[in-house]
């Protein structure tokens, strides 16, 4: 199975499963929605929470949106560096686009 679709043979372990199901007469070719949290919280639900967090304090630490929106670091992380393009600077969060004369103006 693997010299003939390569990258996209389904693993050893799936091909078991699904092995078993159809022994069991459990087998559907359908695709059953799964219970249990979304695959990801980086929802724009909650890129518009931070967004807000951000826009009324810029001291917020990473530690004090997780406690407030229950998300996890990394998702925290997206969220602020792939989605809102800011990181920390001196405690502050600063949007990346700001010209170097515009980070030394607000350090000081």
């Amino acid at each position: 199975m693997t010299l003939a679709l390569k990258n996209d043979c389904p693993h050893r372990t799936t091909i078991f499963r699904l092995y078993r199901e159809f022994q069991r007469h459990n087998f559907t070719l359908e695709v059953a929605e799964t219970e249990g949290r979304p695959q990801t919280s980086v929802t724009e639900e909650n890129i518009t929470a931070v967004r807000k967090m951000l826009d009324e304090g810029r001291r917020m630490t990473n530690q004090q949106i997780e406690e407030i929106l229950h998300l996890y670091a990394p998702a925290i992380h997206s969220i602020l560096h792939d989605h809102l393009h800011v990181r920390k600077l001196c405690s502050l969060w600063v949007p990346h686009s700001l010209t170097k004369k515009q980070k030394t103006r607000r350090r000081t």
